[in-house]
């Protein structure tokens, strides 16, 4: 479920190389240098429309 009306929740998440459901949350983004990153979850190319969906969510908040 999502938790704000900003939350995405990825429908398709196994085809995308995660390996839970997940939601992508547009109310808390962070930026992270590189070299703190330990590992990839999964591909965002995978789901399609997910940054179009991202991209209404942004401008119509």
């Amino acid at each position: 479920m999502p938790r704000t009306e900003t939350d995405i929740l990825l429908k398709d998440w196994a085809n995308s190389g995660l390996r839970v459901p997940s939601t992508v949350r547009l109310s808390r983004l962070d930026c992270l240098e590189k070299n703190l990153l330990l590992a990839k979850l999964g591909k965002t190319r995978a789901l399609p429309g997910l940054v179009g969906k991202m991209y209404s969510k942004i401008h119509s908040s």
